[in-house]
């Protein structure tokens, strides 16, 4: 979505019924077990969290974005992911309230990027927040942008998480691409995107083939693409982001649901995806299997109203 939202909300009368009415978070700073992690069952989250300036009522009832970000934290930290992709978290107040408590819950967190400067000073909006740390990152603003995405420092964010040494190198990128504007500029990001990523990967891993090919690179975020209405461009972005990428949820579900999660109540569009990406300089990266790519219902957690207007999706991952 956008940096600026005019529209309205409205869930439907069957989920009001399901869920209770929750618009107070229950215990912030809860400090959670700081266990490690499971290599063998990594639990990775990508989220839209809609933390950005809104025009008019968002949702039905009055939530601030305070209070949002507050709950969305505790359901995070309730849920206990192992490594966290958040999105569109533009405002300062939900920034410092999310990294506040998932960082005092063990979370190694990188927000706020690219550091704010000129007139606009909004950021990329993108959050990681990861059990196992990270042991090196790199960000690039994307070059090209249009509509209200322009006014914000949109980009891809790739970091190195430290494994043991029975499990291959893991590397992780999010981003939220453009919203609106032509498939030209559409493809400007993800190209980018992809030459980041490959750049970044070969350099920390250097001539050491093997490394390379026990490797695994997940790239995953609100890619704002469509896939059933705009196929060519959803195969274009593939093709961009690595020689070869694979859509874990299609992998992971070949009969399932078509993995649907925008808009919230409604959900008609996959628009957030988790990415495998496999190959680099013709070299095969075989380090691990995504057992699992399912949709996540964080936002409607013990509550009648949605925290965003996007489901999330949840990997699980085997490195071991």
């Amino acid at each position: 979505m956008t940096l600026l939202c005019c529209a309205p909300f409205s869930a439907s009368a069957t989920q009001s019924q399901q869920r209770p009415l929750l618009l107070e978070p229950t215990s912030l700073h809860m400090t959670t077990e700081k266990s490690t992690p499971d290599l063998s069952n990594l639990r990775i989250l990508t989220q839209n969290c809609k933390l950005l300036l809104v025009v008019g009522e968002w949702p039905v009832m009055p939530i601030t974005s305070g209070k949002r970000a507050s709950l969305i934290a505790e359901r995070l930290l309730k849920n206990n992911y192992d490594i966290i992709g958040l999105n569109e978290i533009f405002l300062k107040e939900p920034t410092a309230i999310l990294k506040r408590e998932l960082e005092l819950n063990g979370y190694h967190v990188l927000s706020s990027l690219p550091a704010p400067s000129g007139i606009f000073a909004v950021n990329s909006g993108l959050m990681l927040a990861s059990r196992l740390p990270i042991r090196a990152s790199k960000f690039e603003r994307y070059q090209k942008a249009s509509g209200l995405d322009q006014y914000a420092a949109k980009g891809c964010l790739v970091a190195e998480l430290e494994t043991s040494d029975k499990a291959g190198r893991l590397f992780v990128a999010i981003s939220h691409h453009q919203s609106e504007g032509s498939d030209e500029i559409m493809m400007s990001q993800f190209q980018h995107a992809g030459e980041l990523i490959q750049q970044f990967v070969l350099e920390r891993v250097g001539d050491n083939l093997a490394e390379l090919e026990r490797a695994t690179v997940l790239y995953f975020g609100d890619m704002n693409v469509a896939d059933h209405l705009t196929p060519k461009l959803y195969t274009d972005m593939k093709a961009a982001l690595s020689h070869k990428t694979e859509d874990c949820f299609l992998t992971t579900n070949p009969e399932g649901t078509n993995g649907a999660t925008f808009p919230v109540g409604k959900e008609t569009d996959r628009l957030d995806y988790i990415f495998s990406l496999k190959e680099f300089s013709g070299v095969a990266l075989n380090g691990s299997l995504v057992k699992s790519v399912q949709i996540d219902n964080l936002i409607w957690q013990d509550s009648d109203i949605p925290l965003s207007d996007h489901l999330g999706l949840i990997a699980t991952l085997q490195l071991i």
